[in-house]
């Protein structure tokens, strides 16, 4: 029990950094680049401001042809222009700007690694979810956890293990999905168009803020796929790097 809750530990760390560090400009950015009018607008007025805010230092360091008056009105007029295009994103998009704690996500996006004979138990994806589920304060603690996504990709090994890992997961009482991509000959690209469709069917459900994707697990390219797909959407991303991947075979593929 130490272990999971070392590792909750960790995962619940990202999600406070991911919240700490700039969230609230990305919110703002990412949501506004699908508002073509409010996206170059607050870009222009946020250049403007920079460049009133110079002026005003100017004045007091070396004079400035504008008067401190209007220096502070212009000053005022913007900071309202960002103020009001902000609270309008923050009205249209409220959950974009929640902040839930691990253990009241509702669905976990997971990267199933291969293993010979399915054998899931020792796979970062089984780590994670175990961490989340178990790491607060054990097995009776509530959680909010309804879905897990298993991601896996084409080798024989990889969906064997999945499927392994469904049942577990199942045999909890909790919903699991198999969502099989393709990378064989694929870019980063083309696997993140493919994630791009996941978050796609679960965004009709489900909030972004209810969405935890660990990208631990699978090969580098899903992982950086995913990671990608997830920033792109605004949903938390996690990497459990306690979950060492143990030595395979040359037999197993991702």
């Amino acid at each position: 029990m130490d272990k999971l809750k070392l590792s909750y530990d960790v995962l619940e760390t990202q999600r406070r950094e991911y919240t700490r560090n700039g969230v609230l400009l990305r919110n703002i950015f990412s949501i506004s680049a699908r508002r073509p009018i409010a996206s170059t607008i607050f870009v222009l007025v946020f250049g403007v401001l920079t460049n009133a805010l110079f002026e005003l230092a100017t004045l007091f360091l070396a004079g400035s042809e504008y008067s401190l008056g209007r220096l502070i009105l212009l000053i005022a007029a913007l900071v309202a222009i960002l103020a009001a295009i902000y609270g309008w994103v923050r009205w249209k998009y409220p959950d974009r700007f929640t902040d839930l704690p691990l253990y009241q996500r509702k669905v976990l996006v997971t990267l199933v690694s291969p293993r010979e004979n399915g054998d899931y138990k020792d796979t970062p994806a089984n780590a994670v979810i175990n961490a989340v589920l178990y790491g607060r304060k054990g097995h009776a603690a509530p959680n909010a956890l309804e879905k897990v996504v298993l991601v896996t990709s084409e080798s024989p090994d990889s969906v064997a293990t999945t499927e392994a890992l469904k049942r577990h997961i199942e045999e909890g009482d909790r919903e699991a999905e198999v969502y099989g991509i393709s990378i064989e000959g694929k870019t980063i690209s083309d696997i993140q168009r493919q994630f791009s469709v996941l978050y796609s069917n679960l965004l009709g459900k489900y909030n972004a803020a209810d969405i935890v994707a660990d990208y631990t697990g699978g090969n580098k390219e899903m992982s950086v796929a995913l990671l990608k797909a997830s920033e792109k959407e605004l949903i938390l991303p996690v990497y459990l790097n306690e979950a060492k991947q143990p030595k395979r075979s040359k037999k197993s593929k991702h």
